[in-house]
């Protein structure tokens, strides 16, 4: 019984940030109705926030911008309104050394961009790479958003009703990858791999740019172009490193890759991931990114 249940365990983790798609009914609600863009309070972020909001968001009708806890409020209030706003998210490791220490050893928080009815826990999260809540990359937002538009709508189109289907659903749109150029930030690139031998590896169109050029890739939405994004997922204390990669122009996902999670059979000692799980760019990461371009991940 306890093998079957870490099993189940097991599982669950390896969809950690898939798992929280919403239900089909939600997002044909959200589809005919309102939307609230939540503020955090800070300036800068709130305008670069609501300018990304307003230039991509592609479900329901924009309403208002509103400080986050008021515009859940109103959603409460509401069953037609969602807000969209910058949340943070923290996971707790299980407890080590022994079945008598009820102390945590390791946390790990995250930021993401969060759609919500109203209720404490968000319908959707979108994980995205972020300094803290309050300090975040103008492209992480136009991925967060995008990437909450992009299953949405193939949830809509394509009446997709949980998490796995929606997920599965995406691997033959990988092979679209190969008609693009794949632009890959040099400083995600791990020190030990040399970027000459991407070559070698990857068999369509790439090129290796600074990253203020591949933020602009983003931004921009940059014409017959793909992008990368290494996106940290704070799971039981620690981070799944995913690596997504979506066609800059169109918002389409390619690929969501992300290594294998398990946990310790026997006693719960905590979370294991496999060796892929890295924040860089090494040679594993690009050989799957190749096999993205042939619609396997």
């Amino acid at each position: 019984m306890k093998t079957k249940i870490l099993l189940v365990l097991a599982i669950f983790l390896s969809s950690h940030s898939f798992a929280q798609i919403p239900k089909l009914k939600e997002i044909k609600n959200l589809e005919n109705g309102n939307l609230i863009i939540g503020l955090t309070g800070n300036e800068k972020l709130d305008a670069d926030f609501k300018d990304v909001v307003q230039d991509i968001w592609k479900l329901g009708t924009i309403t208002a911008s509103l400080p986050e806890k008021e515009a859940r409020d109103k959603a409460r209030q509401d069953e037609n309104t969602y807000v969209l706003y910058i949340d943070s998210f923290i996971t707790k490791s299980f407890r080590h050394e022994g079945k008598n220490n009820i102390d945590y050893k390791t946390v790990s928080e995250g930021t993401c961009i969060a759609l919500s009815d109203g209720s404490k826990k968000p319908v959707f999260r979108s994980f995205i790479p972020a300094y803290n809540r309050t300090i975040v990359p103008k492209e992480s937002l136009v991925h967060g958003v995008n990437l909450i538009n992009q299953v949405s709508m193939k949830m809509i189109t394509e009446n997709l009703k949980n998490a796995m289907k929606t997920m599965s659903s995406y691997e033959e749109e990988g092979k679209n990858l190969k008609n693009k150029t794949l632009y890959i930030p040099v400083g995600m690139i791990h020190e030990k791999f040399d970027i000459s031998e991407i070559a070698e590896f990857y068999d369509s169109d790439y090129k290796v740019i600074p990253r203020s050029e591949w933020s602009d890739v983003i931004i921009s939405h940059k014409n017959d172009a793909a992008y990368v994004i290494i996106v940290p997922v704070p799971v039981g204390g620690k981070y799944m490193y995913q690596h997504h990669i979506v066609d800059a122009e169109t918002g389409k996902i390619y690929g969501l890759l992300q290594p294998k999670v398990a946990v310790s059979l026997g006693s719960i000692t905590g979370i294991n991931l496999s060796k892929g799980n890295t924040g860089y760019i090494n040679k594993q990461n690009i050989k799957a990114y190749n096999n993205v371009t042939k619609g396997k991940w």
